[in-house]
């Protein structure tokens, strides 16, 4: 090094008192020419670097020796949004002793790779008292050549090299309109990622997300269509290679509709009262429903009508009455409930309150009715599967199915298709009214199985039978029309 190096590399720690030598930098820790043996600092021995959008780290690392003697290590971040470098520089004294100093620069670029200029923001540190000059850390001046030109070798392999690509892309279906991905960002250098995505049938097509996402929402979708994806990482114009690929289907209806569908919501069975040891009424039946929000007790007496007499949770049982009139009838009914809709209700239940009789039996029995049922309880009475479902080919790549409709509260059908080997999916969404479903773009000479299932607001059907059917041989299409199935 040069003796113009005034301050020198641990100008941060003690005062320069003799010139450089080309191996070290002689200082004194007296602060004063006081003939104390000198202090030669090694620089740079070793380097460590690290790159990424974020920062470059270097870690430098020598050692002294002289009336201080020991190892130090220069740990410098730069921000490059920034335009920030932060320097730790700690020596350790083989005695045991331990000096910091912590600086913060402002530079027009990375000063450790070009000839950027900076001045002091701040520093700080338990060293300051030995402090010579009063700027900021003097590693990026004083850099040794084959260092520097180490550290620009290195950054230009970084900027050379394609990012890393994304792993374990998963995608899977949000919405009618939309589909959702997860993937795990394995770069530290991407500036944003390319994501293809592929409609059924149709061509590639990309858009870009920004840099260390994991996850994107994919909007305004087709319904019930299978789309394919995969990402890539984008750094500079470099491009890492495409991840693997992941499919989905948006749903055929909303989440709260699919949650309906899903939900079983019967009325309760088995409806019971007897008295207990501690003489309270005790009501008994059989919960038939999965999701329901609970269950709404009524009860009357044979001259007056019906009132709510509690609501239990979801999943109850049993209900202890311990308020009641000596010597009375009572009669009960009970029914399962989510949100604002309704099962229809249990049987009823009578109970004289003298211990003397207990009868259960049916509401339909009695003259006291229970009130007309709603639309929405109706639409939770248990719906039937559509039925004599049959299937025709029509072509070597159509084929046509017709069913009955024997429930007045359905909502819809859902029509499922499958090949040998292969599990259903659902291949169409069809109104109340429908009864015939025509299946194209089908393989010649291939045989496919059907079956349909009925769904309204809060339940759905069993499935329909199975059936199967070959689709005709190229060169053997009918040119018959396609006709309602016969009643």
């Amino acid at each position: 090094m040069k003796s113009s190096l005034k301050v020198g590399l641990w100008c941060c720690f003690i005062y320069l008192v003799v010139a450089c030598s080309a191996w070290g930098v002689t200082l004194d820790t007296s602060g004063t020419a006081s003939g104390k043996p000198p202090i030669v600092c090694h620089p740079f021995l070793s380097t460590e670097v690290e790159f990424s959008a974020e920062y470059h780290k270097y870690v430098f690392h020598g050692s002294c020796e002289g009336d201080i003697t020991g190892p130090y290590t220069i740990t410098v971040i730069w921000n490059p949004e920034t335009k920030r470098g932060s320097e730790n520089l700690l020596l350790n004294s083989n005695l045991g002793q331990e000096y910091e100093a912590h600086f913060l620069s402002e530079c027009t670029g990375d000063p450790w790779l070009t000839s950027a200029t900076c001045k002091c923001v701040r520093r700080d540190g338990d060293a300051l008292g030995l402090l010579v000059s009063h700027e900021c850390p003097c590693t990026p001046q004083y850099l040794p050549a084959e260092v520097r030109a180490s550290l620009i070798q290195q950054y230009q392999t970084y900027n050379s090299t394609p990012p890393e690509t994304p792993l374990n892309l998963k995608a899977s279906g949000k919405s009618k309109t939309e589909i959702s991905l997860t993937w795990l960002d394995a770069s530290n250098k991407e500036d944003g990622f390319t994501i293809e995505r592929t409609k059924e049938g149709g061509t590639p097509s990309n858009f870009h997300v920004p840099a260390n996402s994991t996850s994107y929402v994919d909007t305004n979708l087709s319904l019930n269509t299978l789309y394919s994806y995969r990402i890539r990482s984008d750094f500079q114009g470099l491009h890492s290679n495409y991840s693997n690929q992941a499919s989905a289907k948006t749903n055929l209806m909303s989440t709260d509709q699919m949650g309906e569908m899903t939900r079983v919501f019967n009325a309760p069975t088995n409806l019971s009262a007897e008295l207990n040891i501690q003489k309270e009424i005790v009501l008994h039946w059989q919960d038939n429903s999965s999701g329901e929000s609970g269950f709404q007790i009524e009860s009357k007496t044979p001259k007056t009508n019906y009132m709510s007499l509690a609501t239990v949770p979801f999943n109850s049982t049993a209900h202890i009455i311990k308020d009641y009139t000596a010597n009375t009838t009572y009669i009960y009914r009970i029914r399962a409930y989510h949100g604002n809709r309704y099962t229809p209700y249990s049987n009823e239940v009578s109970f004289n309150t003298s211990g003397l009789n207990t009868n259960s039996f049916d509401s339909s029995s009695q003259q006291v009715s229970p009130p007309p049922q709603s639309e929405s309880m109706l639409a939770a009475q248990p719906l039937k599967p559509p039925h004599r479902l049959k299937a025709k080919s029509l072509s070597n790549s159509s084929i046509k199915l017709s069913w009955k409709e024997i429930c007045l509260n359905v909502a819809g059908y859902v029509v499922e298709r499958k090949k040998q080997g292969e599990f259903f999916s659902v291949i169409g969404k069809l109104g109340p009214n429908a009864n015939i479903f025509i299946d194209q773009n089908l393989s010649a000479s291939t045989i496919y199985y059907y079956r349909i299932k009925a769904f309204n607001s809060v339940c759905e059907s069993e499935y329909s039978k199975e059936i199967s059917v070959q689709t005709k041989e190229k060169g053997q299409n009918t040119k018959n029309k396609v006709s309602a199935p016969e009643e």
